[in-house]
């Protein structure tokens, strides 16, 4: 049996989601302004070649409404979509396989980039507590 490391620590979800977006922003190497958080369901139009939006849907809870732990013990789960955005205009009409398949700037590319990040990673906080 392993032992921890670390403290599991209750978070508001917005620590959760500005860890998030600071380890898109460390794994991807994209500068603060190229990842945004937003909650509108329109994504704003933007010149960057590559771009990142994080948008928080609505939560559900994973325990009833009765189980007795209250506000400060309620489990929810929340939805995040994650909406990469590559601009590349060297397809011909009705092509998109340069725009998809780039190694360097295609949407798959990101997208794969943006999954390694956060699959099987988990938010902590800087005393390496992981936030839950």
């Amino acid at each position: 049996m392993a032992l921890l490391t670390y403290q599991p620590k209750r978070a508001s979800f917005v620590e959760i989601l500005l860890a998030i977006k600071t380890r898109v922003i460390s794994v991807t190497g994209f500068p603060a302004a190229r990842v945004h958080i937003i909650a509108r369901d329109r994504i704003p139009k933007t010149q960057a070649e590559q771009i990142i939006y994080l948008r928080p849907r609505r939560y559900t809870s994973i325990q009833p409404d009765n189980d007795g732990g209250g506000r400060a013990n309620t489990r929810i789960a929340r939805q995040l979509d994650v909406i990469v955005q590559t601009r590349m205009a060297r397809d011909s009409i009705m092509e998109d396989e340069k725009w998809l398949t780039d190694t360097t700037k295609g949407y798959f590319q990101l997208e794969d980039t943006v999954m390694n990040a956060l699959q099987d990673w988990g938010p902590v906080d800087a005393d390496d507590n992981q936030l839950l």
